[in-house]
């Protein structure tokens, strides 16, 4: 009888002659996990689950698309029709790669951000300020844009300033030490993360 090839879940992935596949996904994942798991973190903050204000803005804003979309359709403008589709196709895109997975707090006082699937490390000293959102009527913080994340509960949130520049959604995060990116006389903005913790703002703050 023949021998079926090994799959993905198979004891034998990743053993090629005897002797471990270094290219293996799967123990590439598991070495990433072990080094970043070094003991260094001493609490962590995830978000909040999205609120009932923030999914009533989210279903109202997809309504407005579809209705507007609706009274074009008769018209014959293919081309806005096409433009709106793919504008909130993008939008949708956005809160994947804004999305503030958790925060966490190294033994050095540095905060180590989970921004869609990029692990962000700031520093102690690259910390300007932080403090309490409330009161605000968006997912954004408007007087902070461009910033990274959004308020999944709208009235409790907290936003952090950082000088750190804010690496753009196409671009690799820079490594430590390298000089920022710039354009002529124009550089990367300077992150700032707005979300709402889990166990509310107060007391991520404190």
């Amino acid at each position: 009888m023949n021998q079926l090839p090994s799959t993905p879940q198979s004891p034998q992935n990743g053993i090629e002659n005897g002797t471990i596949d270094p290219d293996d996904p799967l123990l590439i994942a598991q070495t990433l996990t072990y080094v970043t798991d070094n003991g260094s973190v001493i609490m962590s903050f995830s978000s909040a689950p999205f609120s009932l204000d923030f999914k009533a803005r989210f279903i109202f804003a997809e309504i407005l698309v579809i209705t507007l979309l609706f009274l074009l359709l008769p018209l014959s403008l293919h081309g806005l029709i096409l433009t709106i589709s793919i504008a909130n196709l993008f939008l949708v895109a956005w809160f994947w790669y804004n999305a503030i997975r958790s925060v966490e707090i190294t033994v050095d006082g540095a905060l180590r951000f989970w921004i869609g699937n990029v692990e962000v490390d700031v520093p102690f000293n690259k910390i300007r300020s932080i403090r309490r959102i409330d009161g605000e009527c968006s997912i954004c913080s408007w007087g902070l844009l461009p910033h990274r994340g959004y308020l999944s509960t709208p009235s409790d949130g907290v936003a952090i300033v950082t000088s750190v520049p804010s690496t753009p959604f196409f671009m690799w995060p820079r490594s430590a030490g390298r000089p920022e990116r710039t354009f002529g006389p124009f550089a990367c903005p300077r992150l700032k993360i707005v979300f709402s913790p889990a166990g509310g703002a107060l007391d991520f703050v404190r």
